[in-house]
């Protein structure tokens, strides 16, 4: 799914508050997943609790070391179909200080000292292989238009081993009339 900086904030008697920080490029958005993710931090670290921890998220943008406008922390509520199956959800925009007061100390926004950004992946390359199309699976069930049977076997091999160099189109053209001169 994904990977994000979880902090939780608990005191006697009141109900957990879950931050939850993922940076760019980390899997699913938090704002996408965030049922999935609040509810499997509930069955975690909270499983005898009967409501689900308060779901605080923040989704940095790229670059936001780089002096970028900071991105807006989010109340996500839900409404609750079973223990540990969270649904509906929705978000309501909070600042820092409501985040703080709600959470009892001053959080941060960031995804901690021992952060590794993931890996960036290689473009994948294509690998071209010449293949007798002869060898080729036969397409079977699928309807194909204006073309109601494959091409024999014999025709295929033909055509694989002496390939016409034009399409039909363009041979039509070149061998048809010369304009009436």
């Amino acid at each position: 799914m994904g990977t994000f900086r979880l902090q939780l904030f608990t005191a006697p008697g009141t109900r957990p508050v879950a931050l939850a920080t993922q940076g760019p490029a980390e899997g699913g958005r938090l704002a996408d997943w965030s049922g999935d993710y609040a509810a499997e931090v509930w069955r975690r670290h909270f499983p005898g609790s009967a409501e689900p921890p308060v779901w605080i998220t923040l989704q940095l943008p790229p670059g936001s070391r780089e002096g970028r406008r900071p991105q807006r922390f989010s109340l996500v509520t839900f409404r609750l179909w079973e223990p540990y199956e969270l649904s509906w959800p929705q978000r309501f925009a909070m600042t820092d200080a409501d985040v703080a007061a709600l959470a009892g100390a001053p959080v941060d926004r960031d995804r901690g000292d021992g952060y590794q950004p993931w890996p960036v992946e290689p473009d994948s390359e294509p690998v071209w292989r010449v293949a007798w199309t002869i060898l080729l699976p036969r397409p079977e069930g699928m309807d194909r238009g204006c073309i109601t049977a494959a091409a024999p076997w014999w025709r295929c091999l033909a055509r694989q081993v002496i390939p016409l160099r034009t399409t039909r189109e363009t041979a039509a053209t070149t061998t048809g009339s010369t304009g009436g001169r």
